[in-house]
């Protein structure tokens, strides 16, 4: 197994409708926020094999993983959706 990495740009043009904290909030050990500025957001995620971060909230986001790894996203309607990043 291989710590998951990845990088997420946002463009803030509205707050998400979910009312649950942001990555950087709900999880300050496994994310941090690289830029903030002018409506653009990067976070940098690291997660070590096996390990969870806490539920938080999305904006409209594009996601750029910085090595080969695989996981299970829970999503807020229970269902889990498993991910493949070759």
């Amino acid at each position: 197994m291989v710590r998951l990495e990845l990088f997420s740009l946002a463009l803030l043009t509205e707050a998400p409708a979910d009312p649950s904290p942001d990555a950087v909030m709900a999880s300050s050990d496994q994310h941090s926020t690289v830029l903030d500025t002018n409506g653009l957001r990067v976070v940098r995620m690291t997660l070590e094999p096996g390990e969870q971060d806490t539920w938080h909230s999305h904006s409209d986001e594009m996601v750029h993983f910085l090595v080969a790894a695989s996981g299970r996203i829970h999503m807020s309607d229970e269902s889990t959706m498993d991910v493949e990043v070759p």
